[in-house]
């Protein structure tokens, strides 16, 4: 019963690219950090790093809570997946072209940064969908399970 949402396709792809988004941007960002601190050898600039991809999340979450709910999310979550690619793309553009220095890659953080804001209450909006299918599973079940142990458990049993 508790699988009820993974008998639809669409919400098990769904949860897979989620997936697979997530460990993609954990890995490069782990890639950024090493890249910069090879350009520059200073923990400072690794903290400019994690400031650039948090800041805009930060400074966006009114703007784009608002844009998730104006603007079909199906369009936003696509369009921030184009974002994300379209920042990998620099920034394995900088990696081959061996960049002196680290300004365009923070600039670029900055981009993936927004993209992520946005990116976020959009997608999660999607797994609300995925809740409504088992919320009710949930419910059916707790109260099942009351019924089926009322009265066999003991007061003082180390149950509340």
């Amino acid at each position: 019963m508790s699988n009820a949402a993974f008998r639809y396709p669409n919400f098990r792809f769904y949860l897979l690219a989620r997936f697979l988004t997530t460990v993609s941007s954990e890995m490069q960002s782990v890639a950024v950090g090493w890249q910069i601190y090879g350009l520059t050898h200073k923990a400072l600039d690794l903290g400019l790093v994690g400031l650039a991809q948090f800041l805009p999340g930060i400074c966006l979450f009114l703007l784009t809570g608002t844009v998730a709910d104006r603007i079909p999310r199906e369009k936003i979550v696509r369009a921030c997946s184009g974002g994300f690619a379209l920042c990998s793309a620099l920034l394995l553009f900088f990696t081959v072209r061996h960049i002196a220095t680290p300004y365009p890659v923070y600039a670029v953080l900055l981009l993936n940064g927004t993209v992520r804001a946005f990116n976020a209450p959009a997608s999660q909006a999607f797994l609300l969908v995925g809740a409504l299918v088992l919320v009710p599973i949930i419910l059916v079940y707790t109260g099942y399970a009351y019924w089926v142990f009322r009265g066999k458990v003991q007061p003082g049993a180390g149950y509340h």
